[in-house]
């Protein structure tokens, strides 16, 4: 199984109707208040940390982690 990431509004799903590439969904979501977050097989992980950080570090394809702790 493949992750990806996604958004905390649309999870594993993103409407088509929308007229937006997945990542374009994901980008507007959290614009409008939902969380980035990484879909692994049927669980959904929320990206924490610095907002501004996590949408620089996110493309079309990749996303640059340089450090991954557990929360407390």
């Amino acid at each position: 199984m493949r992750a990806w990431v996604t958004d905390t509004q649309s999870g594993a799903k993103h409407s088509a109707a929308i007229g937006k590439a997945a990542v374009d969904c994901s980008r507007s979501c959290v614009h409008g208040s939902a969380q980035f977050a990484l879909v692994d097989g049927g669980t959904i992980y929320e990206l924490a940390g610095d907002l501004t950080v996590l949408k620089r570090t996110l493309n079309d394809s990749r996303l640059s982690v340089t450090s991954v702790a557990a929360a407390t």
